[in-house]
């Protein structure tokens, strides 16, 4: 797999909430969670993705925004987020209808709605 715009994003969350950069074993299980939920492809990596996982790299809020289709089908990032989970240190929160990834580290976190296709990134605790 080659590396890609989504792993180069993922290096630098890896780096601003742990503080150093990945480690080999780590860039490892990055590449094996991309493949595993088919976005080795970029043209199955939707924007809000990248966008989601960039403005927490970033530090900047994000309110709640449609999350669109990627260029071809098949990959698929709600299964990716959770993977992501076992990789990237954070909690996770389930609600059924939507999700949070919180970055304590950060003071941030990543809210994912299923239900009404959004996301968003805000501080921890916002309603």
């Amino acid at each position: 797999m080659e590396d890609s715009k989504l792993l180069e994003i993922l290096q630098a969350l890896v780096q601003v909430t742990s503080g150093h950069a990945p480690s080999e074993e780590t860039l490892e299980e990055l590449r094996d969670v991309i493949e595993n939920s088919d976005l080795d492809d970029s043209e199955k990596v939707p924007n809000w993705l990248l966008d989601l996982l960039s403005g927490l790299v970033e530090q900047r809020m994000i309110p709640p925004s449609p999350q669109t289709a990627a260029a071809k089908s098949g990959g698929s990032s709600h299964n990716f987020l959770v993977e992501l989970a076992d990789v990237i240190e954070m909690n996770w929160v389930e609600f059924g209808e939507y999700f949070l990834m919180q970055f304590p580290s950060l003071g941030l976190e990543a809210k994912v709605s299923i239900e009404d296709s959004t996301y968003a990134v805000r501080p921890i605790a916002e309603p």
